[in-house]
């Protein structure tokens, strides 16, 4: 599930997005990957 809180990442143990509001306010979403080793 997406987080709607600014400034916060949402990070899961598999592929996933996170989203955060850029400094106009618009929501950019990035694809990441989980930190492994």
């Amino acid at each position: 599930m997406p987080c709607s809180s600014k400034r916060n990442f949402c990070r899961q143990t598999m592929p996933s997005f996170i989203h955060e509001d850029d400094k106009n306010g618009r929501l950019t979403q990035f694809q990441i990957w989980p930190r492994m080793g």
